[in-house]
């Protein structure tokens, strides 16, 4: 019964890090992981009520992972596209870089400056 103990306190610590004791070991964001989160995203929800709306409910939102990671400042972020699924194309509303080891690291591509802030930053200026 120890044992069954013991091996269960060790996974959870590789899950969750104990930065005091110097294990850096993370559990890395699924994308399905990173859908769900950024579909809970107030920005996600206000385009989903814009596309809802401009198709009379035929369509909802679109939200697509790119296949490639990128590093900003060290760090490795999801890239995800906010957007909608046309017929003809697929229309990018927004660009987020969502942070594979922090849920809370979501930033966005402001399109007009081309700079890459973070999404609370951008939604206090917007």
């Amino acid at each position: 019964m120890e044992e069954a103990t013991a091996a269960k306190v060790q996974e959870s610590q590789k899950e969750t890090p104990n930065a005091a004791i110097g294990d850096t070991t993370e559990k890395l964001l699924s994308e399905d992981e990173v859908v769900d989160l950024v579909l809970a995203l107030p920005i996600t929800q206000r385009a989903n009520k814009q596309i809802n709306e401009a198709t009379k409910g035929q369509k909802g939102v679109s939200v697509m992972v790119e296949p490639e990671e990128t590093i900003e400042h060290g760090q490795k972020y999801y890239v995800v596209r906010i957007g909608y699924n046309g017929n003809e194309r697929y229309e990018t509303y927004h660009l987020l870089y969502v942070n594979k080891q922090d849920r809370s690291d979501i930033r966005i591509e402001d399109p007009i400056e081309g700079t890459i802030i973070p999404l609370a930053q951008w939604e206090e200026e917007n």
